[in-house]
């Protein structure tokens, strides 16, 4: 990590979407203050009614997003001794959002299998990049912009449970 950089970790468990997903699902916030370096993503849930695979991307939006129903995830430090607070804030979407979260581009995509809840658990999507060399790592510089979860545009067929977790650094601009 760069000199000053901090690493901190938040999840989103049972993260109920809904069918009308087609906007963020989870969402990370950059800041005003910090230069934010993601690390890792990870995905995985269940479907109650019907096994499903859907295409999970992973996208760099120059405006947040903004309406819908969000709740805030609980910023934890890696180490207890930073003695400052996360500046980022990672957001999953119960109601999709109505507005913002202009997407930039994708960064990557992976298809999510959703297996059903009493049969088994599908296979978790992973975006990690921690074996990138730290400026290479997909970047925030500004309080606008955001990397965001979601199902490529579509619409899911069923409603999923998903747990959803964020890696991230953060350092001075």
């Amino acid at each position: 990590m760069g000199c000053g950089a901090k690493m901190f970790g938040a999840s989103l468990p049972g993260l109920l979407p809904g069918t009308a997903a087609t906007a963020a699902i989870a969402e990370l916030d950059g800041s005003a203050t910090k230069k934010i370096r993601l690390a890792k993503v990870v995905v995985s849930g269940s479907e109650l009614t019907a096994i499903a695979v859907n295409d999970l991307r992973l996208a760099k939006l120059s405006a947040i997003s903004t309406g819908g129903t969000a709740t805030t995830a609980t910023n934890v430090p890696f180490a207890s001794n930073y003695g400052v607070a996360a500046s980022a804030v990672l957001k999953g979407f119960t109601v999709a959002p109505t507005g913002g979260g202009t997407v930039l581009g994708a960064i990557a995509v992976q298809k999510l299998s959703l297996l059903l809840i009493a049969t088994n658990l599908g296979t978790a999507v992973e975006f990690n990049f921690q074996l990138l060399p730290l400026a290479s790592r997909p970047t925030l510089l500004t309080a606008a912009e955001a990397f965001s979860i979601d199902f490529n545009g579509a619409t899911p067929a069923n409603a999923p449970n998903l747990d959803v977790y964020f890696w991230w650094s953060e350092e001075p601009l």
